[in-house]
């Protein structure tokens, strides 16, 4: 049987949790099975450009930008779908699932998933909500990345239970961390040895809930620990907190990195605690990044991170907005240097057990070989398949 042509379809590829997952699925699927590629229906961003360089099969539409075209992209992703021979379209976003619908009502023989990734429902784009619900019905296998996603999902758009399954996000097994050098180590760190370090990733957006670790800061720092707190990310709100760093007095003790290419390889390291104050999240791969890395953390209880992480024994969860238990259980990590790598320790083991590449790309391939097995004929009767 010759191999299945896959197609991954998101609006860019930028970094972020689903482009990762994308860029994991992409680059360890089976090549003896599955041949894919990926599709950009905006802009390609660092991951696509990445994996270009890599030798990697990615198309770009680029369109969303001017004029009647930016609605014409589900299109050009049909053109790219005959031209390849694809069996399977994978969509992550909603611009790429409602393209992807488009082209799976135009050739019935095409077989869609779509994976949704966003963890803030119902609090979306109430248009993108009507669109979702009104083509949530074509795809033929809808995926969440967390259980309390996935309930959510069904309740307000009305999925039938057989319709939707979960599928956990998973990272590339723990490798020996490398420490930073340089200039990098010299902002994360400062000029003391000693200084414990309390680090975040993510982009600088309103998700992220850094306007609550900016007052957490202050009231840690103000009770004479030699802490420093720093943030590897970039986004639409760097400028506005770095403001209100300024106005607190912050400057010096809270460090923006801006964007990092691989941050979780060449910042994660140098972190002592890592802290996820986000509002909302649905299953957030920085987290099991420093999971893997062996952190202590303290994160939300928001999403499925109540899922990923035992409280007390992996780490510490808190209630979103409360800031002083946040600072309480920063606290009690910044004291107990045995209790943080005994906490990183148990987390490493947890993300080494449920949250691996290889857990979450044998559950996609099993997903696209139960679909080859009931269309066997469809595929069978397409020509070729296409690589990297």
């Amino acid at each position: 049987m010759r191999r299945l042509n896959i197609l991954f379809v998101s609006q860019s590829l930028h970094y972020g949790g689903a482009e990762t997952v994308i860029d994991s699925l992409y680059r360890n699927l089976d090549q003896r099975i599955f041949a894919a590629r990926a599709c950009c229906l905006k802009s390609l961003g660092n991951v696509g450009q990445s994996l270009r360089d890599d030798g990697f099969a990615v198309d770009c539409v680029e369109g969303g930008g001017r004029g009647v075209a930016k609605y014409l992209t589900a299109l050009s992703l049909a053109k790219i779908i005959r031209k390849n021979h694809i069996d399977i379209i994978h969509s992550h976003c909603t611009h790429s699932f409602i393209d992807g619908a488009i082209c799976r009502i135009i050739d019935r023989s095409l077989r869609h998933i779509h994976t949704f990734h966003y963890g803030n429902y119902p609090n979306y784009s109430k248009r993108y909500m009507v669109i979702e619900k009104m083509i949530s019905g074509v795809p033929d296998q809808l995926i969440s990345v967390g259980k309390s996603q996935m309930n959510v999902l069904k309740k307000i758009y009305g999925i039938p239970d057989a319709r939707i399954r979960t599928v956990w996000n998973g990272i590339i097994e723990a490798k020996q961390p490398v420490p930073c050098r340089g200039e990098l180590e010299h902002r994360i760190r400062g000029t003391s040895g000693e200084t414990i370090v309390i680090g975040s990733i993510g982009n600088l957006i309103e998700q992220k809930g850094y306007t609550d670790l900016l007052d957490v800061a202050r009231i840690v720092l103000q009770k004479g620990y030699d802490v420093k707190f720093v943030i590897a990310g970039g986004g639409p709100l760097e400028s506005e907190l770095k403001a209100k760093c300024e106005a607190m007095g912050l400057n010096g003790k809270v460090e923006f990195l801006g964007y990092l290419e691989r941050a979780s390889e060449v910042a994660l390291p140098a972190y002592d605690i890592f802290f996820m104050p986000s509002l909302w999240e649905a299953m957030p791969v920085a987290l099991l990044e420093a999971m893997a890395a062996g952190k202590a953390i303290v994160a939300t209880r928001v999403g499925d991170i109540p899922e990923m992480m035992d409280h007390e024994v992996t780490g510490f969860l808190v209630d979103r907005g409360d800031t002083m238990t946040m600072v309480q259980s920063i606290e009690r990590f910044v004291r107990d240097a045995e209790l943080r790598r005994e906490c990183g320790r148990r987390a490493r083991i947890r993300q080494g057990e449920h949250f691996t590449v290889s857990r979450m790309v044998s559950a996609y391939e099993d997903l696209y070989l139960s679909m080859e097995k009931t269309e066997r004929a469809m595929f069978d009767s397409r020509p070729c398949d296409v690589g990297q």
